[in-house]
């Protein structure tokens, strides 16, 4: 026999069973589909939030604080502490503008003051720090950024720089030489990432794999530092997505990092939109299906307060197609060429009584199909 299973949100749960025998017993119970569960998920937050989260920082320091803030809050979910003032100078938070694709705020350290922020009580071994950083002004001396240390240790895990002449970020290990790159200073929001890959680390420049440190290793830390050590070098500073991993995400998803702040994406296709929002609803892929020809671009859409839902259903409805709960319990997406020139399995005519004159098609719940069973008169 065929059994199709479904894949739902039972709304309710009998009390009794009758009809109970010593082996199974039977009961109806009332339930509701995949997109129904998914409605009630909670809205999300914006494309880059979103793509960071899904790689489970350790801490994630988003700086968009509103103005007069004073500290910059944790969002990893992981319980991280709060990144506070070492001293009497602040960053101002509230005014400054990071990634576009998202209306978060970001924090800026003026050279003047020279503020610092620190986040202590980790024990974790650093295998990854992505932020996103502008700096505008003339660099006249070198000046350290971001140091990520164990005040027990003799050196820091990581301690990234920026020297002038020509501008570059450089990174610095314990008992290791630098690595440099290329950073100007023209005001420019760009996404920095440092990733431990096996037994080198690498430095990426908005995505692009800028610099290798071969055999060089992170190593534990219980502190870090973020913003300049010291006053005066000329740069003002704007720090915005600082999340820190013991986990390295892969290079790909740097990569989508990167095009989350810069483009939210534009131009993806239909499907890999689906798969997207999918993967921020938690669904596994083995649990979809997305017809793999709905390659309709899409544009960048804000997801901050929205649900999975509403923007899979917002991607269906500009390439033209449907979404809906399969028979065997995936969640299913079929593009508007399905429709097209689709082959006939069986013709039947009315006019020549195949059919009952009273038949009328109905849809199912899939809005798809309409399945109909058939058998001649004299069928033995």
């Amino acid at each position: 026999f065929d059994v199709d299973r479904f894949n739902g949100y039972v709304e309710e749960w009998p009390l009794e069973w009758p009809g109970i025998v010593s082996t199974y017993a039977t009961t109806s119970t009332a339930a509701t589909s995949r997109l129904t569960r998914m409605g009630l998920d909670d809205p999300l937050r914006s494309v880059i939030e979103e793509e960071i989260l899904r790689d489970a920082p350790l801490a994630y320091y988003t700086m968009g604080e509103a103005e007069l803030g004073t500290k910059a809050a944790d969002s990893s979910g992981r319980a991280a502490e709060s990144a506070v003032p070492i001293a009497s100078a602040l960053p101002t938070f509230g005014t400054a503008t990071g990634p576009t694709t998202d209306d978060l705020t970001a924090a800026t350290f003026p050279s003047s003051t020279g503020p610092r922020l620190r986040a202590g009580g980790f024990s974790a071994t650093l295998n990854g720090v992505g932020f996103w950083l502008a700096c505008s002004g003339t660099l006249s001396s070198a000046v350290q950024i971001l140091r990520i240390t164990d005040p027990a240790a003799s050196g820091a895990a990581l301690r990234v720089n920026m020297f002038p002449g020509p501008d570059s970020i450089v990174l610095n290990f314990n008992g290791f030489a630098d690595v440099s790159a290329t950073f100007a200073c023209d005001g420019t929001v760009r996404h920095v990432f440092v990733q431990q890959s096996g037994a080198d680390v690498n430095l990426y420049i908005d995505g692009v794999l800028a610099a290798t440190a071969v055999a060089t290793t992170l190593g534990a830390f219980k502190e870090v530092y973020i913003g300049p050590d010291s006053p005066g070098a000329g740069v003002d500073l704007t720090f915005a997505h600082l999340a820190v991993f013991d986990t390295a995400p892969s290079s790909a998803r740097i990569a989508d990092h990167a095009l989350a702040g810069s483009t939210g994406f534009a131009g993806e296709t239909a499907v890999t939109r689906l798969a997207r929002y999918a993967a921020y609803a938690g669904i596994a892929s083995a649990d979809y299906l997305f017809s793999a020809s709905a390659l309709t671009p899409m544009a960048h859409i804000d997801t901050a307060g929205q649900t999975p839902l509403a923007l899979m259903q917002r991607v269906a409805e500009t390439d033209g197609g449907v979404l809906y709960d399969g028979r065997r319990g995936l969640l299913t997406y079929k593009d508007r060429t399905v429709r097209y020139n689709a082959t006939a399995t069986v013709t039947l005519f009315v006019y020549s009584s195949e059919v009952e004159a009273n038949y009328a098609p109905k849809l199912d719940r899939s809005a798809l199909i309409n399945k109909v069973n058939a058998a001649l008169s004299d069928d033995p």
